[in-house]
């Protein structure tokens, strides 16, 4: 016996579904789909190669075979560039400069620096990612005021100059309605008191009394890839004490970023590799752009 009389009924009921015309219809479609997605790599089967048939005639380890895996060789390969990967575009898209694929080459090898501690790491990953946003973004998620953390500050220094007292709470809101908007081009170049301060910085370091804003921001080419990504890694050791400054919530200290940077680039040049090279690093900086 096939068992209770549901189980039975259960059991008439899915072979009478089987000989159906609804389920032949259903089975001859689902053939036809499956027949239709797979026919093309049904009839290469026998035509391609598998893996270990593919690299039989590359000897391994060649130049040859890493290249094949690599994808070296292939259009995609030949065609890329820096620029084109999105938060790099990105990046200088909206820092206003044009990039320029041997500075942004340069730059891959600033994470080979040891010299430099945990959180600038962390500083120089987020910065080369996009990942670095002034208050305007950081608005945008929080109770956050997206006014220029600098101009604040010195507009309040000059309400108290002028009003002998400290300004009351409309006051300051009436002040900052001129304030404009932290965006990084603006923290980390237009605003006057970073360009103080980095005025002052490439000042006492290379005697540079007129900063540009690619070679600042971006670097420069120099003799070897090594050198230039020291200089743009001065550069960013710059901007990360004035990130670091405005994170505080306090104006930056010029004299003491100096003292600062020196100290770090002098524990770069003691690497065994790199003695001797510091006054290339200066002839770079003050060079052509």
């Amino acid at each position: 016996m096939w068992g209770s009389l549901h189980t039975n009924e259960a059991l008439a009921n899915f072979q009478q579904y089987l000989s159906s015309a609804n389920f032949s219809h259903k089975l001859r479609g689902s053939i036809k789909y499956i027949r239709a997605k797979y026919k093309a790599i049904w009839e290469m089967r026998g035509k391609g190669k598998s893996i270990t048939e593919w690299l039989a005639p590359i000897k391994k380890g060649s130049k040859k075979l890493r290249n094949l895996m690599s994808g070296r060789g292939s259009r995609q390969y030949r065609n890329f560039t820096f620029e084109r990967i999105k938060p790099i575009h990105s990046l200088w898209e909206k820092m206003g400069i044009v990039p320029s694929e041997g500075i942004l080459a340069c730059s891959m090898l600033v994470w080979n620096i040891k010299e430099a501690d945990t959180d600038f790491r962390q500083f120089a990953f987020r910065w080369y990612q996009g990942m670095i946003h002034g208050n305007t973004v950081i608005s945008h998620f929080g109770d956050v005021d997206r006014k220029c953390t600098f101009c604040k500050i010195k507009k309040i220094e000059e309400l108290v100059i002028s009003l002998g007292r400290d300004p009351d709470h409309d006051e300051r809101a009436l002040a900052f309605l001129t304030i404009p908007d932290e965006n990084r081009p603006h923290i980390f170049w237009e605003c006057p008191t970073v360009m103080v301060t980095v005025t002052f910085v490439l000042d006492k370091l290379w005697g540079i009394q007129v900063p540009e804003k690619k070679t600042f921001l971006m670097g420069k080419v120099g003799q070897n890839m090594e050198l230039s990504s020291i200089f743009q890694l001065v550069n960013l050791f710059i901007r990360y004490k004035i990130w670091n400054y405005k994170l505080a919530g306090i104006l930056p200290k010029p004299g003491m970023i100096v003292h600062e940077t020196e100290r770090f680039i002098s524990e770069i040049f003691k690497k065994p590799d790199l003695r001797g090279q510091q006054p290339l690093l200066r002839q770079l900086a003050l060079g052509p752009v």
